[in-house]
């Protein structure tokens, strides 16, 4: 691939653009035997910038007859290489890369061609590279210096540096034996001093592999400034970038101090070489050379400077990681904090503090004084962060971890104390929002906890005002509890009975009756249309319009069972406006023959209605009234004008288990009389209608 790049620069600066697309051809093919899809992906792009968004005719010498060999103009070719480019990006977990090549298509597509099929087709695979940017598990790769020391290997290596790009879970082990594969005969160096003359200009192979870090770019540098999720940072930290460094440490001892051999922090000096290379990784290689490279020494205390700022933007990034994302392991996160608060073996902030903030290294070292007064105030800035990350593992933690949570809080109280004394007290910009959940309850449990207040009830239009579904809905649900409370409110006499002291059998039916009012609350609408059906065939119950109740009448029907004071006895007597029936027309009206086809007198359950129930309140009947005349019986009966109750003789508030137990208890004699007396078959009957509880 060495020769194949350095025939396509060759060929590019003598104007040869057929054997230079010739070779971007070959070289893309290359790449992708070895599955190096982002490789493949960068090196077809070379071939899209020598198009234009033009529709004139390609010429020959622009052409990729094997490639794309129906593609005439400019723009249907590089349309073609773009969407093999973001094809292989895809491949490569490059989304960012094809998000960008995605977004050149879109315009195109919205201002030229206006091709808005295949625009919807770009917007659906850029929204499915940022789902996969945010989701998917993208492994960091590592890079690789490489130092090819002796004239033994090839001319184009010789003596050179090179900066590799990793495998996916590609490490230090696994590149150094695949390197010296490729080398056999080479010696892998255990030292990164450099070589001397007599290592360098033997004929021998000498191989020196390290890691390096990746630093990002500058212009992505504001970035780390806001808190984004870590999945879009990772990318950026690791590609596109063409500088890398390394770090060797040493020790020194420094001669204007007291030589403490305890604390290691005061003589850790730090050799830092940087090394940039000609061209942005990843590019059309998955390597490239050291174009330029500096060696420079870093003093302990800016080398604890560093290391204070690394260590708070690695707890920052858990931080935001684990506030944004509740399904990560907290391994990371208790390591970090256990490093910090209880630093047993590298002592922490103790070990700053006797290494430079004594009076005898500000004597010796007054240069460094704004140096001192940087690590003073990161030490001040971690303690937020650390707060921070205590509670949000004190949050997440499992039960198994609280004797460790519980030394974290202690470690952290006297550290905070400590430091706010000595150092001041910093804010952070991350807060630490405790979670509230949110009950949700059912109409029933908001029924109960007496919510149906004149404000809760219906929307204000200004400040007042009910809104008519909301005072439907309620009206169905009062409407309901009066007809349910009504043979409750009845008592054995003839007139209202008043509420005592309630016995044993009282507050059993009382937690009853609660339990069927929360049922009867979830169904509001349910209700209504029952309701209003049991409104207009019933000849007991006089149910009130909807529009004309009040909230004053709807919350006086509520608050009989949601309220939970005391019991009120009602002392006052009620009488009705018309004067009360006679014994004797009582016992006439009671009187009246039945139809002959049932025998109430038969029905144990009616025995023990109450009489007085079936009086009709509303009734503007007078006591000299007479019963309008039976009609005249006909040879067959005609039912086909009355409900299942009604042709059985059954009033409308008997349920269906009363109906049960009449049905069950008819003789034998007279089911048999009607199976031999049946009447031609009546018209279809009406639905069977669902009594109200």
């Amino acid at each position: 691939m060495n020769c194949t790049v350095n025939l396509l620069n060759f060929y590019m600066d003598i104007k040869r653009q057929e054997m230079y697309i010739r070779y971007v051809n070959k070289l893309c093919s290359l790449h992708l035997e070895c599955d190096d899809f982002a490789e493949a992906a960068y090196t077809l792009r070379l071939h899209s910038e020598l198009l234009s968004w033009s529709n004139d005719l390609l010429p020959p010498l622009l052409r990729s007859p094997l490639r794309y060999p129906t593609c005439d103009t400019h723009r249907q070719l590089k349309e073609a290489l773009y969407h093999d480019i973001i094809d292989y990006f895809n491949k490569g977990k490059m989304w960012e890369c094809a998000v960008c090549m995605c977004k050149e298509l879109v315009r195109q597509c919205e201002s030229e061609t206006y091709d808005y099929i295949q625009l919807s087709s770009l917007l659906q695979r850029m929204s499915n590279f940022y789902d996969n940017i945010m989701k998917q598990l993208r492994p960091e790769p590592e890079y690789f210096r490489v130092a090819y020391y002796g004239k033994g290997f090839p001319s184009f290596i010789q003596n050179k540096v090179f900066i590799y790009r990793g495998k996916e879970y590609e490490r230090l082990s696994d590149f150094s034996n695949r390197t010296l594969n490729q080398f056999p005969n080479a010696t892998l160096m255990q030292t990164l001093s450099k070589p001397g003359s007599e290592i360098t200009e033997s004929f021998n192979q000498y191989i020196q592999i390290n890691n390096v870090e990746p630093v990002m770019d500058e212009r992505k540098e504001h970035l780390l400034r806001k808190p984004i999720s870590q999945q879009i940072l990772r990318h950026y930290r690791v590609n596109d970038v063409k500088r890398f460094k390394f770090s060797r440490p040493f020790y020194r001892v420094d001669p204007k101090v007291n030589s403490n051999d305890d604390n290691e922090f005061a003589n850790l000096w730090i050799e830092r070489t940087v090394l940039d290379t000609t061209y942005s990784l990843p590019g059309i290689l998955r390597w490239f050379p050291v174009k330029h490279f500096d060696t420079y020494e870093i003093s302990p205390l800016k080398n604890a400077i560093e290391t204070m700022q690394e260590t708070n933007k690695y707890l920052r990034e858990l931080i935001i990681a684990h506030r944004n994302d509740s399904t990560l392991p907290l391994n990371p996160l208790t390591m970090k904090l256990n490093g910090i608060l209880d630093a047993a073996v590298m002592g922490g902030v103790t070990k700053y503090e006797k290494a430079f903030f004594t009076s005898e290294y500000s004597v010796n070292h007054e240069e460094d004084e704004q140096l001192i007064e940087t690590l003073k105030d990161l030490v001040a800035s971690q303690i937020p962060l650390l707060d921070i990350g205590v509670k949000v593992h004190s949050a997440r933690a499992p039960p198994s971890l609280t004797p460790l949570q519980s030394r974290f809080e202690d470690c952290f109280e006297k550290m905070k104390v400590h430091i706010e004394e000595n150092y001041g007290k910093k804010t952070c910009d991350i807060k630490f929002d405790v979670i509230k959940m949110r009950r949700h309850t059912t109409a029933g449990s908001r029924f109960n906890e007496k919510r149906y207040s004149g404000s809760s009830i219906g929307s204000t239009e200004g400040q007042n005002g009910v809104t008519k579904q909301s005072l439907m809905s309620t009206t169905s649900l009062s409407s309901s509890l009066a007809i349910f409370a009504g043979p409750v409110l009845v008592s054995g006499s003839n007139k209202f009975g008043t509420i005592g002291a309630l016995t044993r059998k009282d507050k059993k039916e009382k937690k009853r009756r609660n339990r069927t009012v929360s049922k009867m609350a979830t169904t509001n609408d349910r209700d209504l249309s029952i309701s209003s059906s049991s409104a207009s065939n019933s000849q007991w119950y006089a149910v009130p319009d909807a529009d004309n109740m009040s909230l004053s009448s709807i919350n006086s029907n509520l608050s009989v069972f949601s309220s939970p004071t005391p019991v009120i006895e009602l002392r006052q007597e009620l009488t009705p406006k018309r004067p009360l029936r006679s014994e004797v027309e009582k016992e006439r009206r009671l009187s009246r023959p039945n139809s002959g086809q049932y025998q109430f007198s038969k029905l144990p359950s009616m025995n023990s209605l109450n009489r007085d129930s079936l009086v009709a309140t509303d009734s503007t009947a007078s006591d000299d009234d007479t019963p309008p005349p039976l009609p005249a019986k006909t040879r067959e009966s005609d039912y086909s004008n009355l409900s299942d109750k009604d042709s059985m003789g059954l009033p409308d508030y008997c349920s269906p288990i009363v109906m049960n137990n009449i049905m069950s208890e008819q003789p034998l004699q007279l089911i048999n009389s009607q199976e031999n007396n049946r009447p031609p078959t009546p018209p279809p009957k009406k639905p069977p209608m669902k009594a109200p509880v």
